[in-house]
């Protein structure tokens, strides 16, 4: 009963397979889904496949279709431009961990950040900025199942709020001395944030408002506002 990134890293410690796939318990895969990611990271040699995905509702209806937001015709990227398109519109698709296979050697020296919320969003950075070669599969195998009860849809609190801005800041922190066209994206993608926070919960906490002020302060000239 840790938490999501407990079990995640419990399983990685005792799998003995050369990939691994991570499926939430709210969702469901098609029939293909481990097949397709599979003939993609083997056929090109990547270290992780991934496939588009469907938000479904709990009647199994389907809401809306996420496409891999690649621009090009592209079979095969690297990992830093799976970082640059997740600063891009549909960025979602990139982040999350469960849309794709991967060689299990990526996580002998990375782990998910325990007892955090939006822990994808932690992991993203390293997980990637060595990977040399991730295959797309433009089909959509992977069932996102949208409840009212998720943490998405929960009541706002600091815990939540705290570790939501702390994905960005992570990703900032990362970014700052390896590569600036990252950082600068890290940089815009977090005073927006800031921005929708200020102007959704503008009752929020006055010291944290204040906090996130300063912060947006600090990295003003940082990046294209």
């Amino acid at each position: 009963n840790g938490g999501l990134s407990d079990a995640r890293n419990y399983g990685l410690k005792f799998a003995k397979g050369r990939y691994v796939i991570f499926v939430d318990g709210d969702d469901y895969v098609d029939p293909l889904y481990i097949s397709e990611l599979y003939s993609a990271v083997t056929m090109y040699h990547a270290q992780v496949a991934m496939c588009s995905y469907k938000e479904v509702d709990e009647q199994e209806n389907i809401i809306n279709i996420v496409n891999i937001n690649e621009e090009s015709d592209a079979k095969v990227i690297t990992g830093k431009k799976i970082l640059q398109n997740f600063y891009k519109s549909g960025g979602v698709v990139d982040q999350v961990i469960w849309n794709k296979i991967y060689d299990i050697s990526l996580f002998s020296k990375i782990k998910f950040a325990s007892g955090k919320f939006y822990e994808d969003g932690y992991i993203i950075a390293p997980l990637y900025w060595d990977v040399s070669r991730v295959s797309l599969v433009r089909k959509a195998l992977y069932n996102y199942v949208q409840r009212d009860n998720s943490i998405m849809h929960t009541e706002i609190s600091h815990k939540k709020i705290e570790d939501s801005e702390g994905t960005y800041k992570y990703r900032l922190n990362f970014f700052k001395n390896r590569d600036k066209g990252l950082y600068e994206l890290a940089a815009v993608d977090y005073k927006n944030w800031i921005l929708r926070f200020l102007t959704k919960y503008n009752n929020f906490d006055r010291y944290y408002m204040n906090h996130l002020q300063l912060e947006y302060q600090k990295y003003y000239k940082v990046g294209k506002n």
